[in-house]
């Protein structure tokens, strides 16, 4: 199988062209947090644990071309932080989060495109969009940032990750449209409370009619994960309305 098909794939793989033969000691070419240590004992550190989600690594800068023209290997300089090497704490996969956190091992910063692959809950249905943010293990900083959608396989690929020897976070957050949980009367104001994911912003917005034009009457609130609260000031007063949150980057 060809390195451009295993790509195509968006699997979590690798492998590496030599110019030996192979042994029963040659088991060379396996992604650095599954490869086998240096004992005379095949796969004596192999460790993979088949309910955690591992990262489908594609087009990684530091790979040889397809087809191959030298000796040197495929997805050999990337490492992720899994349960059994946890740099960065084991991944994160949920029904509407996935993040983990790679790094290089060769000194150099590096692309790769990721896709969440084995996830136990992080399956988003085809045409669902996510927002997704590379941020520095280091101090949290944001590198990078896009949203981006499921394919008619529910996978997503965030493409050009940049992923440094220092460690690069991706956190993939699935755009749930805010609700309304709450809304109370006081005195003459209406107070609203709605739902709101972290990295997003929201506007409250009223409409005398559905079909009528949508006015912003709040400032642009952050998201928290939690719940937002806004305070419509002489709502009860005016005529009646409609309310709703748009949601935004």
């Amino acid at each position: 199988m060809s390195a451009a098909t295993l790509n195509a794939s968006r699997r979590c793989w690798g492998g590496v062209i030599t110019e030996a033969e192979h042994s029963w000691l040659g088991f060379n070419g396996l992604p650095p947090n599954i490869a086998p240590n240096s004992s005379l004992q095949p796969f004596a550190a192999f460790q993979a644990v088949r309910t955690e989600t591992v990262p489908g690594l594609s087009r990684a800068s530091g790979n040889l071309p397809s087809p191959p023209t030298q000796t040197g290997g495929y997805n050999q300089n990337l490492a992720w932080s899994a349960s059994w090497e946890a740099w960065d704490g084991p991944p994160q996969d949920t029904p509407t989060l996935w993040q983990m956190s790679l790094r290089a091992l060769d000194g150099g910063t590096h692309t790769v495109d990721v896709t969440p692959r084995r996830a136990q809950q992080f399956h988003p249905a085809p045409g669902t969009k996510a927002r997704w943010r590379n941020l520095r293990v280091s101090d949290g900083s944001e590198v990078q940032s896009g949203t981006v959608s499921a394919d008619v396989f529910g996978l997503m690929t965030v493409t050009n990750l940049t992923v440094s020897p220092a460690g690069n976070r991706l956190r993939l957050e699935l755009e749930t449209p805010p609700q309304f949980t709450s809304t109370r009367a006081l005195g003459p104001d209406l107070r609203l409370t709605f739902t709101t994911v972290s990295g997003m912003h929201y506007f409250v917005q009223r409409s005398p009619g559905i079909t009528s034009p949508w006015t912003n009457i709040s400032a642009r609130l952050p998201g928290t994960n939690g719940e937002a609260v806004f305070t419509h000031a002489g709502a009860l007063t005016n005529p009646s309305g409609f309310y709703r949150v748009l949601q935004v980057p």
